[in-house]
């Protein structure tokens, strides 16, 4: 009995007929070896978190968050979406009435992960914070929040002692917040407000470095390592970065 291919296929595997008989041998293991490469190549996690106002924990309804698909926030903030990429570095875009549109970028941890807390802010409220550095928010170009976190929200105490770089200066900064939360050009490093913002930075993907860090800390939103931040700038955009370092 002979044995011979004809170019039929089983999903992604050829069909071979034995001898002239109507037995059909499929290559199961090509076609379930295929669909595992296509499987294997999508990351999917159900991606939750809250949109905050700035002064206080109240949440901000009617923002659209967007992966692949979107949603939009309820009463109390709260989003929810499930998201696909074929790499572990995902970003949602956050937009809102009257805001200033928001990327926050994060390693996604599947199957389901709760990001940080966000606070989206107005474009007077940006102006007025470039007020006070000297400065205007430059077209065409983004800006980067930074901050430290003790992991508890809304305390306004947070990690002292910290500064920021980049591997390739650009953009203006950085200007860390004093102990109102306030930006300054007074400081060289992270007061126990624990942040601050780079701004006018050009569109693009860009590395930040971090010194002073405790022991312990942990990247959650970010690209990379707590040592050596991989961060998307988007033009017109405020990119969130955020580290926590939990008291012991």
């Amino acid at each position: 009995m002979d044995i011979f291919v004809v170019p039929l296929v089983c999903g992604n595997a050829d069909v071979l007929f034995l001898g002239g008989s109507m037995l059909i041998l499929c290559f199961i293991l090509a076609c379930a070896t295929k669909e595992q490469d296509v499987v294997s190549s999508t990351i999917e996690s159900d991606v939750s978190g809250y949109i905050t106002s700035l002064l206080g924990a109240g949440g901000v309804e009617d923002v659209t968050v967007c992966a692949a698909d979107c949603t939009t926030t309820d009463e109390s903030g709260f989003y929810i979406l499930q998201a696909q990429n074929p790499s572990s570095d995902w970003s949602l875009h956050m937009t809102g009435d009257d805001l200033v549109s928001g990327i926050v970028p994060f390693v996604v941890s599947p199957p389901a992960q709760e990001l940080p807390n966000i606070s989206l802010v107005s474009p007077t409220l940006i102006d007025a914070q470039m007020n006070m550095v000297d400065l205007t928010w430059e077209e065409n170009t983004g800006i980067l929040a930074f901050s430290f976190s003790n992991g508890i929200f809304g305390d306004g105490i947070n990690v002292p002692n910290i500064s920021i770089s980049m591997t390739e200066e650009q953009g203006s900064g950085p200007f860390y917040t004093n102990e109102q939360g306030l930006p300054s050009s007074a400081f060289v490093e992270t007061t126990s407000h624990g942040g601050g913002v780079w701004v006018n930075i050009p569109a693009g993907t860009h590395t930040f470095e971090t010194a002073g860090l405790p022991t312990g800390c942990t990247l959650l939103l970010g690209w990379g390592n707590v040592e050596q931040v991989h961060i998307p700038i988007v033009e017109n955009h405020i990119t969130f970065l955020r580290i926590e370092c939990l008291e012991e």
